[in-house]
């Protein structure tokens, strides 16, 4: 009885082929019908088939447990509750404060997830930053740590070259009229069968975050093992249009994305660059019990005196 019902509720997560749940990226968007849809991305360039997966726990080993405690240097003596939270359930769940309560580590093995920080590891409003690493350092020092948390490069997305896909990014602050970095971060995206996540670490992959002297002030990890359920037959490019025509597809929140819609009823032709399958991971606050795949199409948005480039997203999966 229980794995039937559990096969039940889990049924019920998984969305209609064309109602995966994409609200929470942009807004419903409907061209008239009698705008052109021109497609200019390869027709080959997405998988005949794709999976969905089911979200299980993670069982992260002792050594990438000691390798995130010592970055606090905790001991399992050390270990607590989620303050405010009642005791996890979970025998595995670990907690440990630092002690003046603006750092911690969390591994939480249901969700897949480890959540470290350190507000002392970079300058504050009133200090210097010390021996920041640059862009190329920070990328070599994530790089390296990828192979103490037991992941491997070949499940992280990569260029079309074959090298590694590292976003970055950097907190500066003022001081004495002079701007001074006080931190790099490098975002690194899991994929899974070849297909990324969507987000830049927070719904699938690595975000690490180096300050003073190269030491790590943020780590998130998130990576949960998945389960297949099924795999079904991708959409056409007819079925695709069909939604965009149909109104089941979002146009994903933008600088441009607000000028497209109030301005709507003047859009005169969508051409499609690119069709790229993605991930769902979840909406970067709460990681989806189901993950499943989308379509997110590259476009430019034609008007009488101007072209805005922008994103749309949509169900991949064929309803044949």
């Amino acid at each position: 009885m229980k794995l039937a019902l559990s096969g039940i509720l889990l049924s019920s997560l998984i969305a209609s082929a064309a109602d995966v749940a994409l609200g929470d990226f942009g807004r419903s968007f409907m061209p008239a019908s009698t705008v052109v849809i021109e497609w200019q991305s390869p027709p080959t360039n997405l998988p005949l088939s794709i999976a969905t997966y089911r979200r299980v726990p993670t069982r992260f080993s002792p050594r990438v447990i000691q390798t995130c405690m010592d970055l606090g240097g905790w001991t399992m003596k050390q270990r607590t509750n989620v303050p405010g939270s009642p005791p996890n359930s979970n025998t595995n769940f670990l907690f440990f404060p630092n002690k003046d309560g603006i750092g911690r580590l969390g591994v939480d093995p249901d969700k897949g997830i480890i959540d470290y920080l350190d507000e002392k590891a970079h300058a504050s409003a009133s200090g210097n930053a010390k021996r920041v690493p640059t862009d190329k350092e920070a990328q070599d020092l994530a790089r390296s740590f990828l192979k103490k948390l037991d992941i491997d490069e070949s499940n992280l997305v990569h260029h079309a070259d074959g090298t590694l896909r590292m976003y970055g990014g950097r907190s500066i602050q003022g001081r004495r009229g002079v701007e001074e970095v006080i931190t790099r971060s490098v975002y690194l995206t899991r994929q899974v069968d070849h297909i990324p996540f969507n987000g830049l670490g927070q719904n699938g992959g690595i975000w690490i975050t180096l300050g003073d002297h190269a030491k790590i002030s943020e780590l998130r990890v998130v990576w949960p093992t998945l389960q297949l359920i099924e795999r079904r037959t991708t959409a056409t490019r007819a079925e695709l249009e069909e939604r965009i025509r149909q109104g089941k597809a979002i146009l994903v929140s933008s600088e441009t994305s607000d000028v497209i819609l109030a301005n709507l009823s003047s859009l005169t032709k969508l051409t499609v660059k690119q069709i790229t399958p993605v991930y769902r991971g979840g909406n970067g606050f709460e990681l989806d019990e189901v993950i499943q795949p989308f379509a997110s199409l590259d476009v430019v948005a034609h008007f009488p005196r101007t072209n805005y480039q922008a994103m749309i997203d949509c169900s991949i999966f064929s309803v044949k």
